[in-house]
């Protein structure tokens, strides 16, 4: 009740008292952990998350969102050894696969990203950001047909992203498609108005298409 109503500080109170009354609760030390970090009380909830795995060591989601506290404080290393255990208990955690994925992403590890992002899409297939985060990192190997074709469908799953169209944008620039390009930057601007990058990457290519061979893109 007090989640949906976003009253954390109520809800960590019953389950203070619940842990009071009975100090081996898992199921108290996880989800007081998870308010905790609805509050960006991050310590306080690995440190629930921590009692927790100890008094249950197989709660695959304990781990889980203990690697989701990780990423959150940019402690990547951690963050994957938390998804690597949610993921051995439970392999159909698709969102366990999707943030390792994006810890691998930050890491610039291409290849097991992409290896996660497959295993999201399979166990989620209309998980936008899944497509969007393995599109970025084929972008990354420079295989562009492959990024666009998840970009595409990202799109398709969430057509009022103005990220994923800035970034479709721009791998159809790397490819000379300036023409594609320069539609995905106004539709990234419609949706965006405040996106600079984009107005600036428009405007160059719009150069180049008149002729200004000395703009560089």
């Amino acid at each position: 009740m007090y989640l949906q109503k976003d009253d954390y500080d109520r809800a960590i109170a019953e389950f203070d008292q619940a842990i009071q009354l009975d100090p081996n609760d898992a199921q108290a030390y996880y989800h007081r952990g998870i308010l905790y970090f609805g509050k960006s009380n991050y310590d306080s909830a690995i440190a629930d998350f921590d009692q927790a795995i100890r008094l249950d060591p197989n709660n695959a989601l304990a781990y889980y969102h203990r690697g989701f506290v990780y990423l959150h404080k940019e402690d990547y290393e951690r963050a994957i050894v938390d998804f690597d255990q949610a993921i051995q208990l439970d392999p159909n955690n698709a969102q366990a696969y999707f943030h390792r994925g994006f810890v691998y992403l930050h890491k610039c590890d291409c290849d097991r990203g992409i290896a996660d992002f497959d295993h999201t899409i399979r166990l989620d297939p209309n998980d936008a950001l899944a497509y969007y985060g393995r599109g970025t990192l084929y972008f990354g190997k420079s295989n562009y047909d492959s990024a666009i074709a998840d970009f595409d469908q990202a799109i398709r799953l969430d057509p009022n992203n103005a990220q994923m169209y800035y970034d479709r944008g721009t791998v159809y620039s790397h490819k000379g498609d300036y023409d594609r390009a320069i539609a995905d930057y106004d539709k990234a601007i419609q949706l965006d108005p405040n996106n600079v990058v984009a107005k600036q990457n428009m405007e160059k290519l719009k150069q180049i298409l008149n002729g200004d061979c000395g703009v560089e893109v």
